[in-house]
C-alpha cells in the first residue's frame, strides 16, 4: 500500500491552497492514500470560523473541497485532507476529511483539543471542538483499521492545552488501530526543544502502540509566512518507533512509501462498536 504525505506550504488564499494541493496531486497519481497538513485549503484560523461562518469564503472553500476530492478520485487516490469546515450543524470546526477513491467521504474528524492559552484565546476563538475519535479502513478488505488526529490531539503542548493531556492515542490502541493518520500546522518561532517534544511524542506512541504514524505538517506558520524552521518533520514512522522516510528540512515536499502493512488483530465489522460510533457521529452532524 502507497501512503504520500505531503509538506506544504498553507496560504492566506484558498484559492492559492488549492493550486499547492493539485500540485502534490498530480505527480502522486500512483499512489493509494495522501495525507495533506492540518487546514491545507482553508487556511490556519481563516473562514470558516465562528466569527465568519457564512460568508462567499466559506462557500468557496466548500466548492475547493469538492474539486480536490474529485481530482483525486480521477487518479484513484484515497484522500485524507485537512480543511476548517462548515458542518451540516452550520459551526465551523478544524477537520479531516477522508475520501475514498472514489471520491465518498468515509470519514470526519473533526479536532477535539483546541489550542488555548492560559488567559484563552487561540483555536477556541475560531472553531468548535469535536468529541469523538473516527475510524476507517485503509483498504477495500476491510483488514487495517486507521484513525485520525489534527496537531494539539496528539502533542497537548503544555502552554496551549492548559486542561492536560487525555491521551487519546490509548483508546486508538484499544481499538486495534493500525495507522494514525495526524495532520499538523505548528510552526513559529524556532524552538529546537518543541521539535524534539513533537518529533519524541510521535516516535514514541508508534513504539509503543506498535501502529504506523503518518504525519503530514505545514511548510509554513500558523501565520501563512515562509519558515527555515519546521517544528516537526513530515514523515512516516514504523511500529518499532523509527523514521522510515522524512520530507526534507525545509519548503515543500512529499514523499511516498510503499508499506506492507499487517493488521494486528482481525476486526469484524458487524461486531465491532467503533462502527456504531462513527454512524452516531455522522447521524448527529
Amino acid at each position: 500500500m502507497k501512503i504520500t504525505v505531503s509538506q506544504q506550504p498553507i496560504f492566506r488564499s484558498h484559492l492559492e491552497n488549492y493550486a499547492c494541493t493539485l500540485d502534490v496531486l498530480e505527480p502522486n497519481k500512483d499512489t493509494d492514500w495522501l495525507l495533506t497538513p492540518e487546514c491545507a485549503v482553508s487556511g490556519y484560523c481563516l473562514p470558516p470560523t465562528l466569527t465568519q461562518t457564512f460568508t462567499a469564503r466559506t462557500q468557496q472553500v466548500e466548492d475547493i473541497i469538492l474539486k480536490i476530492k474529485d481530482k483525486a478520485a480521477e487518479y484513484k487516490i484515497n484522500l485524507a485532507l485537512g480543511s476548517g469546515i462548515k458542518d451540516t450543524d452550520q459551526y465551523p470546526y478544524n477537520a479531516m476529511l477522508v475520501y475514498n477513491d472514489e471520491g465518498k467521504l468515509i470519514s470526519k474528524y473533526k479536532k477535539r483539543i483546541l489550542t488555548r492559552g492560559w488567559e484563552g484565546g487561540g483555536e477556541t476563538h475560531h472553531y468548535l471542538p469535536g468529541y469523538i475519535p473516527n475510524y476507517f479502513w485503509l483498504d477495500k478488505e476491510e483488514t487495517i483499521l486507521a484513525s485520525s488526529m489534527i496537531c494539539n490531539d496528539f502533542w497537548c503542548m503544555p502552554r496551549v492545552a492548559p486542561d492536560g493531556n487525555p491521551y487519546y492515542h490509548t483508546e486508538l490502541a484499544k481499538q486495534g488501530v493500525d495507522v494514525l493518520f495526524v495532520s499538523s500546522n505548528c510552526n513559529g518561532e524556532r524552538d529546537e526543544l518543541a521539535k524534539v517534544w513533537n518529533e519524541n511524542h510521535l516516535q514514541v506512541f508508534a513504539r509503543e502502540f506498535a501502529m504506523y504514524v503518518v504525519h503530514a505538517g505545514s511548510a509554513t506558520t500558523v501565520d501563512h509566512e515562509e519558515t527555515d524552521f519546521l517544528q516537526c518533520s513530515t514523515g512516516i514512522i514504523g511500529p518499532d518507533g523509527e523514521w522510515i522516510a522524512k520530507c526534507k528540512d525545509t519548503g515543500m515536499d512529499s514523499i511516498t512509501v510503499d508499506l506492507d502493512i499487517k493488521s494486528r488483530r482481525h476486526v469484524e465489522k458487524s461486531s465491532s462498536h467503533i462502527f456504531k460510533r462513527e454512524d452516531d457521529e455522522n447521524s448527529n452532524s
